[in-house]
């Protein structure tokens, strides 16, 4: 697979997991892709939530998507 395959598979399947970590504790919440191009993977959270936090903490994170 070359990069315009992955971004391909990526926008057209647009729900992934996302996996944190927080005080060694693994976190995974599905979540739903806004872009992906070649300047990145984009999602969205708000600042009050514990996924922004555990980010800021560690950007160690694993994305699952699947078709």
């Amino acid at each position: 697979m070359n990069r315009e395959h992955i971004l391909e598979f990526l926008i057209d399947n647009p729900v992934f997991f996302l996996a944190t970590c927080h005080h060694d504790q693994p976190h995974v919440r599905t979540m739903r892709l806004l872009r992906a191009d070649e300047n990145g993977i984009f999602f969205s959270t708000s600042r009050n939530k514990a996924l922004h936090r555990q980010l800021k903490a560690n950007p160690a994170v694993e994305m699952c998507f699947y078709s």
